[in-house]
């Protein structure tokens, strides 16, 4: 495939299966090997372009991936389950990576990273404004709804939009303005972290993400972010095929690749 998403991880912070949980999911997981579920890192590659977004566990390594070229990376947010995987790979031997992320409040970890760079080269961004890579490729960080300064993504390339959102609640006017002003998206990415019956400020849960599809009304929607506090996967794919607003609704597993049709 010339032109895909590769999802390297799916799942939320306490990864699936979560240490000594009992829980169905994670009993599910430890029996079958494609329910498990490694935290945020999604791998686009748009002609000879990789491109990461968020990278929350060191994980090319896992794909056989460990000695392509990692031409950009952006960063959601300060919360280490979407950042983590760069202190390992801030001991590349490739001559730089750079690194774009938005927001003031990025003590901790981040910051720690921020100051004490290697070769990775970090480019603060503001929201709402388009980032070129390259005549074919752009990126518009917008505001999404977390518990901390969080940003999703507008990518065109070429003639193929897609929409990244995770970690979100909702999405905040603006940036659903924003997106229901494009002509048209062909792939939302979105935070599905809880199943239907848990609520959260800071997050999806099934429901509240089939609402933002069924607004945008992308061609292809990936439900992601999945955390162990959801239903097992049969209950998930069921209710999916039962409340998609969309013919084309899937729900994310780590390893699925996803071509693009450029």
């Amino acid at each position: 495939m010339k032109n895909y998403l590769h999802i390297l991880g799916s799942g939320s912070a306490q990864t699936t299966p979560c240490h000594k949980c009992k829980c169905k999911n994670c009993r599910e997981a430890r029996k079958n090997q494609k329910y498990r579920r490694d935290c945020s890192a999604y791998l686009f590659r748009f002609d000879d372009i990789n491109l990461l977004i968020d990278y929350g566990a060191h994980l090319l390594n896992k794909y056989g991936l460990d000695d392509i070229n990692i031409d950009y990376i952006f960063i959601s947010h300060a919360h280490s389950d979407h950042f983590k995987g760069l202190f390992p790979l801030s001991w590349t031997r490739q001559e730089k990576i750079p690194i774009y992320y938005s927001g003031e409040d990025l003590s901790g970890a981040f910051k720690d990273l921020l100051e004490n760079p290697k070769r990775e080269h970090f480019i603060k961004c503001p929201v709402y404004q388009i980032i070129n890579l390259n005549k074919s490729l752009e990126i518009t960080p917008i505001l999404l709804n977390h518990n901390i300064y969080t940003t999703g993504f507008f990518i065109k390339f070429n003639d193929y939009s897609i929409v990244y959102l995770l970690d979100t609640k909702g999405l905040p006017k603006k940036s659903m303005d924003f997106l229901k002003n494009q002509k048209k998206i062909d792939l939302v990415l979105i935070d599905s972290n809880y199943g239907p019956q848990i609520n959260s400020n800071s997050h999806n849960n099934i429901n509240d993400a089939l609402e933002v599809v069924g607004r945008l009304e992308p061609k292809n929607a990936i439900l992601t972010h999945i955390s162990h506090k959801n239903p097992p996967i049969k209950f998930l794919q069921d209710y999916i095929n039962n409340n998609k607003p969309i013919q084309n609704v899937f729900l994310a597993f780590d390893g699925l690749k996803f071509k693009f049709k450029v």
